[in-house]
């Protein structure tokens, strides 16, 4: 069986002061209880503004899937096949945030975070509310590096 596997990024500078970037992965994984491959998919767009030389802030949008719809592939190609592998299963998740950092010194930083995700499921037929969510999460950091 031939898996694909793909990785870019892609970074424009638009001035001294903005940066805009896209993150695409894709890759066939295999789940945590180790019977059924999935492809796994990222696609990351992060907008960076400088303020000043101190103050920094992004923005960012995330979309995240997990196409469990590949495990019926690999049972089809002659594997035995399991409750598990046999489910159709399809989630995506999706990730609006906004974030600022201070630099305090230049190995002292702070970060204040917010991001809000929402879960659903993607599959065609399939109503299962287990896999529906909606997350809000704000975070407050600091880093220290020597």
């Amino acid at each position: 069986m031939i898996t694909y596997y793909g990785e870019a990024v892609v970074t424009a500078t638009l001035s001294k002061l903005d940066t805009i970037s896209f993150n695409y992965r894709q890759w066939q994984w295999v789940s945590s209880i180790g019977e059924v491959p999935y492809f796994d998919s990222t696609y990351d767009l992060n907008y960076r503004h400088k303020f000043n030389n101190k103050l920094s802030g992004n923005l960012e949008a995330r979309l995240l899937g997990s196409d469990y719809t590949s495990g019926l592939a690999y049972t089809a190609a002659g594997h035995t096949p399991t409750t598990a592998s046999t489910k159709k299963r399809n989630d995506v998740m999706y990730t609006f945030a906004a974030g600022l950092q201070y630099a305090i010194t230049a190995h002292i930083s702070t970060q204040l975070a917010y991001s809000f995700d929402f879960g659903r499921n993607a599959q065609d037929g399939v109503s299962d509310a287990g896999r529906v969510f909606n997350r809000q999460i704000l975070s407050i950091g600091a880093t220290f590096g020597f």
